[in-house]
């Protein structure tokens, strides 16, 4: 789907919530060009946002050279936890399942593209996994990767779509 897409199917929601703002970004934006943009959303809203959702964080960038794709994705993932607290919101950012993951359902972190290195940075990290039996009947299989500072459980929920 485009942003446009996305955006017309966010719509129906205006009536019952906040904003939504999506924003497009140069390619391979870094942490600082985020923090650079909220300061400036700051300035003219006179507000931060309560949620930030990078789509998605394999995209990124950095501003210092890596040895390997370990550390600068980890760097990354860091950086946008350190701007949740540092701006008083919620951070996400989606990730997709590597090539051992592919027709997996257990989903484990060493399926995660950029593997451990983000799972071990970030405070939670859950997946959204369907089998062919699960698209058939309009369901996903949600469950839980981490939960930092809770108790670690591999309970996996069905959601069911309308």
């Amino acid at each position: 789907e485009s942003v446009d897409d996305i955006e017309e199917g966010l719509e129906h929601f205006k009536e019952h919530s906040g904003s939504v703002i999506i924003k497009r970004m140069r390619h391979k934006p870094s942490v600082e060009d985020i923090r650079d943009y909220l300061t400036e959303y700051h300035l003219e809203m006179d507000y931060y946002p309560d949620v930030l959702i990078v789509d998605y964080l394999a995209l990124m960038g950095t501003v210092k050279n890596h040895k390997g794709k370990y550390e600068e994705h980890e760097e990354i993932a860091h950086g946008l936890r350190d701007l949740g607290g540092e701006f008083g919101m919620y951070t996400f950012s989606a990730g997709q399942i590597n090539r051992e993951g592919q027709d997996v359902v257990n989903i484990t972190p060493a399926h995660c593209q950029g593997g451990i290195s983000v799972i071990q940075a970030s405070d939670g990290a859950l997946f959204i996994a369907a089998t062919e039996e699960d698209l058939d009947n309009n369901q996903l299989q949600v469950g839980q990767l981490k939960i930092r500072s809770n108790k670690k459980s591999s309970k996996r929920v069905t959601m069911y779509l309308s």
